[in-house]
């Protein structure tokens, strides 16, 4: 969820109209889920590569491991998903339970949004299943 997390100047899903009973939508998030959301990154370019921290190292050990070995970095992996028609699967209670709303989520031309039953069924469908 926090991949697609947009960053303030970048364009995001228009409003939810549909679920005007959720915490997220009405705009009552706790203090739990307000501290919640400014500690999680916001989009690919925020995510950290590794928790492996090192004191700052471990990240930076890793992008140079990446790099000579012509791997590519998380932003360019994320382009090229959507590039490729990936379906994005976004929990409608995940996040609810953390309190984003959909304007908060990039505007994906892949993006859709179901329960954690749907969820759930359509990872054991899949070829590939990512959850964080």
């Amino acid at each position: 969820l926090n991949l697609l997390r947009r960053k303030p100047n970048q364009p995001g899903l228009p409003p939810d109209k549909d679920n005007e009973k959720s915490a997220s939508s009405s705009g009552t998030l706790g203090l739990l889920q307000k501290m919640m959301k400014k500690m999680m990154p916001q989009g690919p370019d925020q995510t950290k590569l590794s928790q492996m921290n090192f004191g700052g190292l471990g990240p930076k050990m890793m992008e140079k491991i990446m790099k000579e070995k012509g791997i590519s970095t998380l932003p360019e992996l994320m382009d090229l998903a959507v590039e490729t028609g990936v379906k994005f699967t976004v929990c409608s209670m995940t996040m609810d339970l953390l309190g984003i709303q959909k304007e908060e989520l990039l505007n994906l031309p892949n993006i859709q949004f179901a329960g954690i039953v749907s969820c759930l069924g359509q990872a054991v469908n899949s070829k590939l299943f990512i959850v964080f």
